[in-house]
């Protein structure tokens, strides 16, 4: 091993030894899940580095399977075992982030820190194994989380870029139509999610998961915070107004493309379609000369979300406002 070799292998070890006291429970230990959320968020940072992050994974991802020395047979993780999609993606961003305080100078620095960082994951799974968590079941729940990692990644640049390609050239849509249009799919799905939630879920409501995903992405990408992001909302108790034009016209391409890469839940379906708006207002309202402004751009996405998940609501309990 040479010495940048070691440099890098140590940093890496720095870094894995950080998230550890961070995951740390007074009384309980690692809290193994969150370690695996982090986890693939920094190995989903290294993978799209390279031109086919896909191919990368699936290599990655058979390695660590040889070094577990795991049988074959597929172990099915239940939609329940994961944390609320918020929570998964915010760790994920958090492990991306860890990710990025390391400097790559060339190719082999980026399969070098994915070697270590593997060979790190395999050491935590094979100790985790000894007190809480078997092998099998951390491999697994580390391969969905990355999963979704990536998929939330492509799905952020992929829908706006249908959307700018299919809407804005061909039909005529505006940014805002595209931003009013993403937001409220994405509240449009949350409550099909909701109408489903099972009685013991998470507490927080399902639209404030998605506020949450869709408001975070447009703020790492430069768009300005503030309590602007409700202002002029409308009350409980008027009409519901969705804008059901646009949600007829982007929806099937949402959905289409969901379906490719593998992701059929209502809520996680939502968090992919809520991230795509936070990023599609981040590329109309960031910067010095934004087309729209962050004042018009963030009340617009959060009418049409709010409207939206409003209506389901209203399809499931019924209201005197019709």
């Amino acid at each position: 091993m040479t010495r940048d070799e070691e440099t890098l292998s140590e940093r890496i070890r720095a870094l894995h030894a950080r998230i550890a006291y961070m995951c740390l429970e007074p009384g309980k230990g690692i809290d193994t899940m969150r370690m695996v959320q982090i986890y693939s968020g920094m190995v989903c940072e290294l993978l799209l580095e390279y031109e086919l992050p896909g191919e990368m994974m699936a290599s990655f991802m058979g390695d660590m399977a040889k070094a577990l020395r795991l049988e074959d047979g597929e172990i099915v993780i239940e939609e329940m075992a994961f944390p609320p999609i918020y929570v998964l993606d915010k760790e994920i961003e958090f492990g991306r982030s860890f990710a990025r305080e390391i400097t790559f100078d060339n190719w082999d620095d980026v399969h070098d820190g994915l070697k270590t960082l593997s060979n790190l994951i395999v050491h935590d799974f094979n100790l985790w194994e000894e007190v809480t968590l078997d092998k099998k079941e951390s491999y697994a729940l580390f391969h969905e989380c990355l999963r979704f990692a990536l998929a939330f990644e492509f799905a952020a640049q992929d829908i706006c870029d249908m959307l700018i390609e299919e809407k804005i050239g061909k039909e005529s849509w505006s940014l805002g139509d595209c931003i009013s249009g993403l937001s409220a799919i994405a509240g449009y799905q949350a409550g099909l999610g909701q109408k489903r939630k099972p009685p013991h879920r998470d507490p927080i409501s399902e639209i404030d998961e998605i506020i949450f995903i869709l408001t975070q992405e447009a703020t790492r990408l430069g768009v300005p915070g503030g309590k602007d992001w409700r202002a002029g909302l409308a009350a409980n108790d008027m009409p519901i107004n969705p804008p059901m034009e646009l949600i007829d016209g982007a929806l099937p391409l949402c959905m289409k493309y969901a379906a490719f890469i593998d992701v059929s839940c209502d809520m996680h379906i939502a968090a992919l379609v809520a991230k795509a708006c936070g990023r599609m207002i981040a590329v109309a309202a960031g910067g010095d000369f934004p087309e729209i402004e962050p004042a018009i751009a963030k009340p617009l996405a959060m009418m049409a979300l709010t409207e939206s998940h409003r209506y389901q609501e209203d399809k499931k309990f019924g209201s005197e406002y019709r």
